[in-house]
């Protein structure tokens, strides 16, 4: 019948989209990519009809952090070259090709490299969200400690170049930091007369959040809140000595709320910020 027809066909539909989501979220398992061909419809960095396999190096997060951060630093150079000629900037699978390109030479390289950074991204923050999931629903007399969230930076990399977001989006993440530390660095100065001393007391940054996100919602706030605590609580350097008469206030040494552990991991302040 028509209907029944029809039925298949959303059905179908529904599958596709199933799939071409698991495409773009869920990691390689195998120890070679399954590759495109060189079609119009494959995206420029996936582009391979090459006899020689492509092999899943299963890149390591710091590595993956390291080229991610070097393709925004070294995109936006390109973006600026070109359009100084009168050129417009390259869409972000382009430029992937482009960038590997730059580093190798080597076509089979240039799409080895470009698979397993999509591949490394995908699996990470994959990793996360599938984590936080689990930690959801698993049942337990202690609740586990909060999982950490996914890393925003490769996230938002992630829908750059699937085209779902806009490279203004990563300008405008970078530029919010940038006036955040100011404005602690301010406060620090202010607080300790007007020296700074890279620290400051966790309840005179509390305080300082809802002018710093003016914007934000009372909920927004209490998560930044919350965030800023997880950092002064568990992450290393972050939460100095108490000084003496201090009255249990605690001091952030808050540099290191912006500096990346040496696996490229941010801050959860950072992270929640990002987010």
């Amino acid at each position: 019948s028509v209907a029944r027809v029809e039925a298949i066909g959303r059905a179908l539909r529904q599958l596709h989209a199933d799939l071409t989501q698991q495409n773009r979220t869920v990691p390689s398992q195998g120890p070679f990519f399954k590759t495109l061909g060189e079609g119009a419809d494959v995206p420029a960095h996936l582009r391979w009809a090459g006899k020689q396999r492509l092999v899943n190096r299963r890149w390591g997060k710091r590595e993956t952090h390291k080229v991610v951060d070097e393709v925004w630093r070294k995109k936006k150079a390109h973006d600026e070259q070109r359009a100084d000629v009168g050129e417009a900037p390259l869409g972000m699978p382009e430029y992937i090709r482009y960038h590997f390109q730059q580093h190798y030479g080597v076509e089979h390289m240039v799409a080895e490299s470009a698979h397993n950074l999509v591949d490394a991204c995908k699996r990470y923050a994959y990793d996360a969200v599938r984590t936080a999931a689990t930690s959801a629903t698993t049942a337990s007399s202690t609740p586990p400690p909060p999982p950490p969230p996914p890393p925003q930076d490769m996230a938002l990399f992630l829908e750059v170049l699937h085209g779902r977001a806009d490279e203004r989006e990563h300008d405008e993440q970078v530029l919010l930091l940038q006036h955040l530390r100011e404005a602690i660095l301010e406060a620090d100065k202010d607080h300790y007369g007007m020296k700074a001393e890279n620290k400051i007391p966790r309840d005179v940054l509390h305080a300082l959040l809802p002018s710093l996100f003016a914007s934000t919602s009372a909920d927004g706030l209490a998560e930044i809140g919350a965030a800023l605590d997880r950092s002064y609580d568990a992450e290393p350097g972050v939460k100095l000595p108490e000084a003496k008469g201090a009255g249990g206030r605690g001091v952030i040494r808050w540099p290191l709320l912006f500096e990346a552990d040496r696996d490229g991991n941010q801050s959860a302040f950072v992270e929640c910020i990002r987010s």
